[in-house]
């Protein structure tokens, strides 16, 4: 069976004092995708983002997220076998996100499939400076 390991961080910036607030380290990417069978890395830097709100047309609302966007980063691997990642990976992560400023939003367990999804946010200042997933 695959097993999935996901980690999609998105940092917002409301004042440039959260600039690296919302940041997660995710374990070592060269090593998990060594192991992985698929593996997507996606890393958009907050200055491509310019461009996309840039045109006339689209919604003003959608633009102005965008601008408030530091980065993107997304990594995303499956397996092919259970336990191709250690659970230190994992808790590596967890460990970030028990930080104070991270509050979890969802969080599913399926038994029969013995896996496990979450999604925290990343509040300071109540306002939203980081998404994982």
């Amino acid at each position: 069976m695959k097993r999935p390991f996901l980690g999609l961080a998105l940092t917002l910036l409301a004042a440039p004092v959260l600039a690296d607030s919302g940041r997660l380290d995710v374990p070592s990417s060269p090593e998990l995708a060594a192991r992985a069978s698929d593996v997507t890395e996606v890393t958009l830097p907050g200055s491509l983002f310019g461009f996309i709100g840039a045109g006339e047309s689209g919604d003003a609302e959608a633009r102005r997220i965008l601008s408030r966007l530091q980065a993107i980063h997304v990594r995303s691997y499956t397996f092919e076998h259970d336990h191709a990642y250690g659970d230190e990976d994992v808790a590596a992560v967890r460990r970030q996100l028990g930080a104070p400023q991270w509050s979890a939003i969802v969080n599913a367990h399926d038994r029969k499939e013995d896996e496990h999804s979450e999604v925290y946010i990343c509040l300071e200042h109540e306002t939203a400076c980081g998404l994982a997933v």
